[in-house]
């Protein structure tokens, strides 16, 4: 009787126990979503404990690739700049080779200039130490043009610019020489005072010297000189340095040491009332004995693409200049 008491009340919790047992076996054989995609051995908290690593990681791999592209950028630039460096390098040495190979050419074309211009001189004074030409024949007062008198350079006679006096004596011109000058070594005092002379002597006026050299310097001289300047209608002055020569420091002999810039008749020149407006100032491109040039501030100056300080005496463009110069329309001549 006691044991049919309690049968019904074991029949009760069976189930519940059954139950239990039954959640447990099913929740082994069907996992639940979030367990389900867990690793194996993995529980949610340590998946969850991961997850922060993940994003970790991913920020890392991006911060890599960045890092990379801008190493790569950089390599491309680096590169492109090199590149860039070697071609002005490139074109820098181009440059460079050029303007040493023009310096060269025009080395040779100085060196060129200075034989021909020894050959010229030496061949003229040869030919003056044989000339046996009168002075009294290239005066002639039957030509129409003004009187010329010719002012030859230092170590030159008037027979050194014997073919030029022909060139003008057939143009025209009586033209004069002051053979007493020699070989012109005198001071330009000295010479003035001969040029003066023959002037006054034979009554010249409405004069243009045509000089070269050291004979412009006389020439400017006589400007100087109210009693004679007034005589002088103008000086062409061919090779002529105004400014005085850096060359003369080197060279002993006292004739030429005195055409020194800083030389005494450089400073009375600069010192006297010149009219140099009445000065046309004529010399080539290159002059090997006066380095600085013969521009004369105030004058006229033409610059011709001649170069030596002999050879340009027998410049068919020099000698034009000199016959448009000569002649009584000079005065509307223009330079160039």
């Amino acid at each position: 009787m006691r044991l049919r008491a309690y049968r019904p009340l074991l029949v009760l919790r069976m189930p519940q126990h059954v139950h239990r047992d039954a959640e447990r076996e099913r929740d082994a054989e069907d996992p639940g979503e979030e367990d389900q995609a867990l690793p194996r051995g993995q529980s949610v908290r340590e998946a969850e404990q991961e997850e922060p690593h993940q994003e970790e990681q991913e920020a890392q791999d991006e911060c890599d690739h960045v890092a990379h592209a801008a190493t790569i950028h950089l390599a491309l630039r680096l590169g492109k700049s090199a590149r860039t460096r070697d071609a002005v390098l490139v074109e820098q040495r181009t440059v460079e080779g050029r303007t040493a190979r023009l310096r060269g050419l025009h080395l040779l074309r100085r060196i060129a200039v200075l034989l021909a211009d020894w050959e010229y001189v030496l061949r003229h004074q040869l030919r003056a130490a044989f000339d046996r030409g009168e002075p009294a024949a290239l005066v002639d007062d039957s030509g129409t043009g003004e009187p010329v008198v010719l002012l030859p350079g230092i170590y030159e006679t008037w027979r050194f610019l014997h073919p030029l006096a022909r060139r003008l004596h057939a143009a025209g011109h009586p033209v004069h020489v002051v053979s007493a000058l020699g070989d012109n070594r005198m001071s330009l005092e000295q010479a003035a005072d001969l040029v003066q002379r023959h002037l006054l002597e034979n009554h010249l006026g409405d004069v243009t010297i045509v000089a070269h050299s050291k004979g412009g310097l006389v020439a400017r001289t006589l400007l100087g000189r109210p009693e004679v300047a007034a005589r002088i209608r103008r000086v062409v002055a061919i090779s002529t340095p105004f400014s005085g020569s850096v060359l003369a420091h080197w060279i002993p002999i006292p004739a030429v040491h005195a055409l020194r810039p800083d030389g005494p008749d450089f400073a009375r020149l600069a010192a006297a009332e010149v009219d140099v407006s009445r000065i046309v100032s004529i010399w080539g491109w290159f002059d090997p004995h006066i380095p600085g040039g013969c521009a004369l501030p105030g004058a006229r100056n033409i610059e011709v693409p001649v170069g030596g300080h002999f050879r340009i005496l027998g410049s068919p463009r020099v000698l034009a200049l000199v016959d448009d110069l000569t002649d009584d329309l000079a005065d509307d001549v223009s330079g160039g």
